[in-house]
This record gives structure tokens, sequence and C-alpha cells, in this order.
């Protein structure tokens, strides 16, 4: 069915992938969910933003466990 524009205003980079697998569901790398955040109204402003995406989902591997690194900027729930 498809996440339409501004289904991630407001949504942590977490909140919008955890979305995102769930919807695609099968492992998406880091440009796959930057492409997919810019469609549903995510903007990253960072200088790199597949850096951050990986910054932040790394973090939340080590801390939480509710997304799971699969492969190197590879992720999945």
């Amino acid at each position: 069915h498809g996440l339409g524009p501004g289904a991630f205003l407001g949504m942590t980079i977490v909140d919008a992938t955890k979305m995102l697998l769930a919807q695609e569901r099968r492992t998406l790398g880091n440009a796959e969910l930057v492409d997919g955040f810019k469609r549903g109204g995510l903007v990253l402003n960072s200088a790199d933003p597949l850096n951050t995406v990986g910054s932040v989902l790394n973090r939340r591997f080590v801390q939480v466990g509710d997304v799971v690194r699969v492969g190197r900027g590879t992720w999945g729930l």
C-alpha cells in the first residue's frame, strides 16, 4: 500500500526506519532508507545522510536491539 508523503513527519530516524522495514518486509540498506524517508517527508539535513542513518541505527542496535544490523549498512527488524 505504500507510505505517502507526510508519513514520517515529526518521526525520529529510528521510528521511521521501523515503520519502513515493517512495510517492506525485507532488509533495507542505508540508501534505501534515506530514499524512503524523503518520500515520507522525513528530511535529513546532515552533510552525509547515509552516515547519519548508519550511526543512529547502529547505536540503536547496540543499546536496544529492536533494529538489527544484518550486514554493513543493512538493517532488518
